[in-house]
């Protein structure tokens, strides 16, 4: 049971019937919906309850945020931290170790700042050891954005501009040794050229990384910095996209499928961009932003040798002609 405040009407998108007007609920989710309830301490139930709501059968969606389940187990969608695992637990108590040690309200001598951690067998350790050197990496990155986000002082932060600010938020564009040492197999290197090469390479990694870590992920534990609500990201030119109706075919946006237009990210504007990318206006793009969304879960070779089934099937990939399909080519698709 769960408790709140959810709008009856709020179903998610595949839930509903948008041939009909107003659009109404599929017979087949009509068993699934949530049922109001009204529940005392012990567990019986009166008006003078607590209001919630009781959802038969599994755990299809969420009241509070709207997202759907399709498949899966019920305890890896309602997961939460207590569902982490050991090796999770031990990075973040070695980190707070750390933390404390290297901190300065520490009273203890520099050469007792040390930790140790003890394995029963090496394989144990090196998985350790790994999951640690991940979490750094994910802590260094995002740290890095939100430094950047931080510099630029609420201006939006553009992908042309994204590697090298997060190069220079962690401080790597430093003449110090010591620092280039971290990415420099040749700290002191004096030949122009190979260092601009090797700061060159380094700020592509900082850029994947960025980018590898803001996609949408299905770990509950380790959500990215937008699921976090630290930042939002846009599409630069979507807005103005959307809303010009200067066209051959008339408006484009509103009479397209709800569902189209979600996927668009029409129906989620205005919002205030933190974060920009690509332009999706272009036929380049939107082909790379179809092949990229099929590819989730799957082997990249497999989408790229069925690449002209999905230019026949989406229209050569023009946006115009996709943004006008109708429920048929839903499900044709």
């Amino acid at each position: 049971m769960l408790g709140g405040h959810w709008n009856a009407d709020a179903f998610p998108e595949n839930w509903l019937d948008f041939r009909r007007d107003p659009p109404r609920l599929k017979p087949y989710y009509k068993d699934f919906r949530p049922r109001e309830v009204h529940v005392l301490p012990d567990g019986s139930q009166s008006l003078d309850g607590t209001r919630g709501f009781f959802l038969p059968g599994d755990f299809r969606f969420c009241l509070a945020c709207g997202q759907s389940h399709s498949s899966g187990r019920d305890w890896t969608r309602l997961g939460s931290l207590s569902a982490e695992g050991r090796s999770s637990a031990t990075t973040t108590l070695t980190l707070s170790s750390l933390r404390y040690l290297l901190g300065a309200e520490t009273e203890l001598a520099d050469e007792a700042r040390k930790l140790l951690g003890f394995s029963d067998n090496r394989q144990d350790a090196a998985l350790q050891a790994g999951h640690f050197n991940d979490f750094m990496q994910i802590l260094l990155v995002r740290a890095g954005i939100l430094a950047a986000l931080e510099a630029k002082g609420g201006e939006v932060l553009t992908d042309r501009d994204l590697a090298q600010q997060i190069f220079t938020a962690l401080g790597l564009d430093s003449s110090n040794p010591a620092i280039r040492a971290d990415y420099l197999q040749n700290p002191d290197q004096r030949v122009p050229r190979l260092r601009r090469d090797a700061e060159e390479a380094m700020r592509n990694v900082l850029g994947y990384r960025a980018y590898h870590d803001l996609r949408r992920g299905w770990r509950y534990t380790v959500p990215n910095l937008e699921q976090l609500g630290l930042l939002q990201i846009d599409y630069d030119g979507l807005q103005e996209f959307c809303e010009d109706d200067h066209h051959d075919h008339g408006p484009r946006w509103p009479a397209t499928l709800p569902l189209v237009r979600w996927h668009a990210g029409v129906d989620r504007l205005p919002r205030q961009r933190i974060g920009a990318f690509r332009s999706v206006t272009t036929g380049g793009c939107s082909r790379s932003f179809c092949l990229e969304g099929f590819q989730a879960g799957l082997n990249r070779r497999t989408i790229l040798n069925k690449r002209e089934n999905f230019r026949t099937a989406f229209c050569d990939f023009d946006i115009d002609t996709v943004a006008r399909f109708t429920e048929k080519d839903v499900q044709r698709l």
